[in-house]
């Protein structure tokens, strides 16, 4: 392998400046914490090399990344909260996907969970979600028997393949840049998206409500966290500031619009955020309940039967948008964006280039600006962020508003492809989707 060698090598250079000019050109997300790769240092396509063999670099980069940045390191077992009371310990799985310890999940029907109450004999706990009229299922298992055959032994076959591990997902928040103001980037000269009084849903983590980009913003949010598990207001903040804030360099996309958050993000640590598929279920079960046409979900992970249900349930009724990943190029898809029911959106800087780390693949439907984008920071300063949680906001304000003038839900990718400016190859690609969506540029409906 022809990467092989020279990461032998470089494995014994501990010096972060030396090493990171080099792995930058590895086709596999860098943490956030490691310096910008410069301009001319482009992530290679991913057609460029067999899939077994990126596979094993996306391996081997995501080692070294552990060994080079213990800041945004995070250990194979982490408990968190307080221990015996509402704790909760993360297992890495496999490079890049964490599982709640010896905890599967399923969704059933009050049929199946009638069924099953009875001669289920595993240690459980069982969830209604109202508004979706499914039961959550959460199976807590031996280490003998966290295996899905083991598992599949003991419960009754039509139920296979609705099990899962309990998974973590990610925010996808990129690098801060908070350098002095260029004429690079700036949310001051966007246009609203529109002025309707739209009504948007958002998971996430927390929102400082008190920050002033914020302050005169409609939000409502919902905890969905227990007690003992230390939140954060980073994300939040910078992906709601990006619809409705309003200070110096920020301009709302949707002045009238109101917000429903529901935190579902606890901190990792100081730079990483998780949220339980648990706490993901539920969330989604509360914005089912509330009068919103639209779910923005900045956040990826593995796919699950459970979370593909609830999708496919809720697109029924309104809209669901999501952040392709910050992976790379030649990262595997990740979910929920890559389920065919929801709006995969990807970024672009100013100039119309792909953001360097986004997720790439035949999902990807749109893209919109989320490169140095001006946010809210928590504690009441501004800071340029990128990655693809912040352009995908601005797709679902999109989505809302033309939903809102009377485009009819089963229409609106259409719609919206013919508000698209394309990008790249002619036609749809795996790098920018149907193109392009500015704010202040959607046509109205004759």
């Amino acid at each position: 392998m022809r990467y092989l060698s020279l990461i032998l090598l470089l494995s014994t250079v501990t010096a972060h400046a030396q090493l990171s000019p080099i792995l930058n050109q590895l086709p596999v997300q860098l943490p956030v914490t490691l310096p910008e790769v410069r301009p001319e240092l482009k992530p290679l396509k991913s057609a460029a090399l067999p899939q077994a063999e990126l596979r094993e670099l996306r391996q081997l980069r995501q080692q070294l990344q552990q060994q080079l940045d213990p800041l945004t390191r995070l250990p194979e077992r982490l408990t968190l909260g307080i221990p015996g009371r509402q704790s909760l310990t993360e297992v890495q799985i496999s490079p890049g996907q964490r599982a709640v310890e010896r905890e599967w999940l399923m969704l059933l029907s009050s049929t199946q969970w009638q069924a099953l109450k009875p001669v289920l004999s595993l240690p459980h706990r069982v969830r209604h979600l109202a508004a979706l009229d499914l039961y959550q299922l959460t199976l807590q298992v031996s280490t003998e028997q966290d295996q899905a055959e083991q598992l599949r032994l003991l419960l009754p076959a039509e139920l296979h393949l609705q099990l899962d591990r309990h998974y973590i997902y990610q925010l996808q928040q990129g690098a801060a840049n908070e350098a002095v103001p260029s004429p690079q980037t700036s949310t001051a000269s966007w246009l609203p998206v529109c002025n309707a009084p739209v009504s948007l849903g958002l998971v996430d983590s927390a929102v400082e409500p008190s920050h002033p980009a914020l302050s005169s913003a409609r939000i409502q949010s919902r905890r969905f966290l227990p007690a003992t598990m230390a939140g954060s207001a980073a994300h939040g903040s910078a992906v709601v500031s990006v619809l409705v804030g309003r200070y110096q360099q920020l301009q709302p996309l949707l002045p009238q619009a109101q917000l429903l958050v529901a935190e579902a993000f606890y901190q990792q640590n100081p730079y990483q955020h998780g949220a339980t598929l648990d706490s993901l279920l539920q969330a989604l079960d509360w914005l089912a309940g509330q009068q919103v046409s639209v779910i923005n979900l900045s956040l990826t992970g593995p796919a699950h039967p459970a979370l593909q249900q609830v999708v496919e349930q809720l697109s029924q009724k309104l809209v669901l948008v999501a952040a392709a990943g910050n992976a790379g190029p030649a990262a595997a898809p990740l979910y929920p964006a890559a389920y065919p029911q929801v709006l995969a959106v990807t970024a672009v800087d100013q100039h119309r280039t792909l953001y360097r780390w986004a997720n790439q693949g035949d999902y990807i439907d749109f893209a919109a600006p989320g490169v140095k984008v001006w946010t809210a920071k928590a504690g009441g300063a501004l800071s340029q962020q990128s990655g693809t949680s912040l352009a995908s906001p601005v797709v679902a304000a999109f989505a809302a508003c033309a939903l809102q003038q009377g485009v009819p839900q089963p229409q609106l990718p259409d719609f919206l492809r013919q508000q698209a400016s394309d990008l790249g190859e002619p036609g749809p690609d795996p790098q920018f989707g149907a193109g392009l969506l500015e704010p202040g540029k959607l046509v109205t409906q004759p």
